[in-house]
C-alpha cells in the first residue's frame, strides 16, 4: 500500500500543483501576477477536469482502460517538459526569446502542463488508492486499515522532490 502512496505522489501532480509558479517562470513566463495568473488558470482546469471525469468519463471509457491511455499521455507530456528543460538548460533567458524554436517549444510545454493537468483524473490514481486501502481488509481490521493508510499517505507526501528556485 505504501507503494500505491509514494508511485501516486512521485507522479508529479502534486509537485506540479506546488510549484508551477516556479516551473511558468522557467517556461517563461514574465512577472509574478502573470506566474500567479498561469497557476490559478491551471488550478481551475484540474478542478473542472476532475469534476468532469469523475462524473461522466471515467465509468464511460472503463477505470482500466481510462488508467492505462491517462499514464501514458501523462508520461509523453512530461517526457516533453523535460525535453525542452534539457535543450534550453544553460541558454539564457535572451538566447530563449531569440530563438523561434525555444520560444515555440516554451508554449507547447506550457500546453503539455495543461494537458497534464487534464489528463490527471483520468488516472483516477486519487480515487483508486483511497478504494485500494480500505476494501481488501476485513471488517474488523477497517478502522486499523484507513489509520495506516492515512499514515502513508502523509509519509508519501514528505517524498516530494526539493523546490529548485
Amino acid at each position: 500500500m505504501f507503494l500505491c502512496y509514494l508511485f501516486r505522489q512521485w507522479s508529479s501532480a502534486n509537485a506540479i500543483t506546488q510549484y508551477s509558479p516556479t516551473i511558468f517562470r522557467y517556461l517563461g513566463i514574465q512577472g509574478e501576477e502573470s506566474r500567479f495568473l498561469a497557476t490559478g488558470l491551471y488550478a481551475v482546469v484540474k478542478f473542472v477536469s476532475v469534476l468532469l471525469f469523475s462524473i461522466f468519463i471515467i465509468d464511460f471509457i472503463s477505470r482500466r482502460r481510462s488508467l492505462i491511455v491517462g499514464i501514458i499521455l501523462q508520461i509523453l507530456t512530461l517526457t516533453f517538459i523535460s525535453a525542452y528543460f534539457g535543450v534550453t538548460n544553460g541558454m539564457s533567458k535572451p538566447q530563449i526569446a531569440s530563438s523561434a524554436s525555444a520560444t515555440a517549444a516554451s508554449t507547447a510545454s506550457i500546453v503539455a502542463i495543461y494537458i497534464h493537468a487534464v489528463l490527471g483524473p483520468l488516472t483516477g490514481s486519487r480515487f483508486r488508492i483511497w478504494f485500494l486501502r480500505r476494501h481488501p481488509l476485513a471488517q474488523r481490521l477497517n478502522f486499523d486499515g484507513i489509520s495506516l493508510g492515512l499514515l502513508l499517505r502523509m509519509l508519501a507526501g514528505y517524498t516530494q522532490p526539493a523546490r529548485c528556485d
